[in-house]
């Protein structure tokens, strides 16, 4: 069973997302689950050297800040940085259907270690994909699959506990069900990376929502230009 769709859902365009490098370098599951694209994030990426530019993060516009190295990324904290920045987000149920101006996203969370992001697509020429669901890894590519390799019709029930990969994480927290607006800024700020931690250095970045036509997770690791990790 399908969650219902308000007909707001951003167009699924893995072509687009998987094939930019410096898109795919710099954006997360975070602006990936609210549709934005940030040019000057993609600016800075071609300008510097193994695109050392940062993702945008919950809670940075609004004056959260960085996330404290020793802190778990708990389903209330992650919640009040969502909202703290664009409060026009609401929450919903699974089979509930959001207004005609927003769409879904969903919230998990690995509480020792990170959080994660996931949207509801509309598919066009695939009714049997229409409605399903999709997220970005960091900078890897967006998938459909969930971690047994499952198309994702619901993520309160998908699998998403990583344990073949050097640093394992698993999401066995589900912080629910959101409608994020659509069509309308959404308001975001990034955090650029230095090789001793992190610093901000940009403002608040009023981006768009809509992805141009046509044209892991917080922690996981950058694949250099080369192709090697960092």
């Amino acid at each position: 069973m399908k969650s219902p769709m308000s007909g707001a859902e951003p167009i699924r365009d893995l072509e687009a997302w998987n094939k930019n490098d410096s898109l795919k370098e710099t954006h997360n599951c975070f602006t990936y689950s609210m549709n934005v694209v940030d040019k000057e994030l993609i600016k800075k990426c071609n300008e510097t050297v193994d695109c050392k530019v940062g993702f945008h993060q919950p809670g940075y516009a609004s004056g959260y800040g960085h996330f404290p190295e020793k802190r778990r990324k708990g389903c209330i904290d992650m919640v009040s940085r969502m909202w703290g920045d664009n409060p026009d987000v609401r929450p919903i149920k699974f089979h509930q259907r959001c207004s005609e101006t927003t769409s879904k996203i969903a919230l998990i969370v690995d509480p020792k270690r990170d959080y994660h992001f996931l949207r509801q697509d509309k598919v066009e020429r695939n009714e049997e994909e229409n409605g399903t669901w999709s997220h970005k890894p960091g900078s890897m590519d967006v998938t459909t699959k969930d971690a047994s390799g499952r198309p994702i019709l619901r993520p309160d029930r998908a699998l998403f506990i990583y344990k073949n990969s050097k640093e394992p994480l698993e999401y066995t927290k589900f912080c629910g069900y959101y409608c994020v607006p659509r069509g309308k800024p959404l308001y975001l700020m990034s955090n650029a990376r230095t090789e001793g931690g992190s610093m901000d250095d940009s403002k608040t970045v009023d981006a768009s929502s809509s992805f141009p036509q046509p044209t892991r997770y917080q922690q996981t690791r950058r694949k250099s230009r080369g192709g090697n990790r960092l």
